[in-house]
């Protein structure tokens, strides 16, 4: 990325990533550190009022204040990132109506309709797949109504890419792969089950971890150790788990939580994919066992020491993963694209 130096960036933001092991907060970081490095002058903004902070990843940051639309009107760039938040439709209308000429790139963070897909019409009532279907079609519209303003839109993998034309937009697509973060390798001793991770609906993850309970866990092997289960909701449901898994709710960096563990399991059919949670495992060196629908958007399992498996073939996935008790060495890792 070597823009010419009389370059201005401003990457948006709706609110500063949480700290440690945040995964969406990574993409953030590495959107923000290769905008940085380059010869193009760039600022950080963050939507709203003032909140005392102000440096993030190396940059300064500035707030929009409580009217944004003043912001748009004293302040210029000619390029514009929106990145992980709500506030991006808003934004790239203000864009256009206040700074025309201003290129738009969007990351993939930002679209409803990837990071909250349809729920399968077996997790709902009948009486309420009509209100399921309005409220899917209201993402799709919000959706293509942002990508109608911007110029380029910023995806994680080849697959998303796929999903994101099947939304409908005349912008360009660009795959930016996820940064490739390491951290001292897990010494942990058991596996860790995903469920309802972050920006994520918990009814697939409910029925994951019901499969866990009644298919899964009474059949493991004993050498591979009591799993746990990370959440980042309360879920009343939790309270009525059997005693053959551990809850721990995520409170502070997924860094903690994955210190615990000696592989990740994520096992829902269902719903959104997890890759970002798979790349937190990337990251401590630990396995991963996933089924096809949590892995959709990883293109290459290789370079996430990852097993694919359907539900029913999940714990002797997890044996050999155990057997394996560390990561194999990895082919080198794929350029992220930012450098483009």
């Amino acid at each position: 990325m070597n823009a010419p130096s009389e370059k201005h960036v401003t990457i948006f933001l709706d609110a500063v990533p949480r700290p440690g092991v945040d995964p969406t907060g990574w993409r953030t970081e590495q959107i923000c550190k290769a905008f940085s490095s380059s010869s193009a002058e760039t600022n950080l903004v963050l939507h709203g009022p003032t909140d005392g902070l102000e440096s993030l990843y190396g940059l300064r940051v500035e707030t929009t204040g409580l009217d944004a639309t003043r912001w748009w009107k004293a302040n210029r760039s000619d390029i514009i990132v929106l990145c992980g938040g709500g506030f991006a439709h808003r934004a790239a209308a203000l864009c256009r109506v206040h700074r025309s000429s201003a290129q738009i790139i969007v990351d993939s963070s930002c679209l409803l309709s990837l990071q909250r897909p349809d729920l399968s019409p077996a997790l709902i009532a009948e009486a309420e797949h009509s209100g399921r279907d309005t409220v899917a079609s209201l993402r799709r519209q919000r959706d293509r109504e942002l990508l109608a303003q911007v110029d380029e839109i910023w995806v994680c993998s080849n697959s998303e890419l796929k999903e994101v034309e099947a939304v409908g937009s005349q912008a360009k697509i660009r795959v930016v792969r996820p940064p490739q973060i390491r951290f001292p390798t897990s010494s942990g001793t058991r596996p860790l089950l995903l469920a309802a991770p972050h920006r994520e609906f918990g009814d697939p993850d409910l029925a994951s971890v019901q499969h866990f309970i009644e298919e899964i866990a009474p059949r493991l092997d004993p050498t591979i150790g009591r799993p746990l289960i990370v959440t980042e909701r309360a879920f009343g449901a939790w309270s009525d788990r059997d005693d053959r898994l551990d809850l721990v709710e995520r409170n502070g960096p997924l860094i903690d939580v994955l210190r615990e563990a000696s592989m990740i399991v994520a096992a829902r059919d269902t719903g959104p994919t997890a890759w970002a949670q798979l790349l937190a495992a990337r990251a401590v060196g630990i396995p991963i066992v996933a089924t096809p629908q949590v892995a959709l958007h990883v293109d290459e399992p290789t370079q996430w020491d990852l097993e694919i498996v359907h539900s029913s073939d999940i714990g002797p996935a997890m044996l050999r993963a155990a057997a394996r008790r560390r990561v194999p060495s990895r082919p080198a890792a794929e350029p992220t694209g930012l450098q483009d």
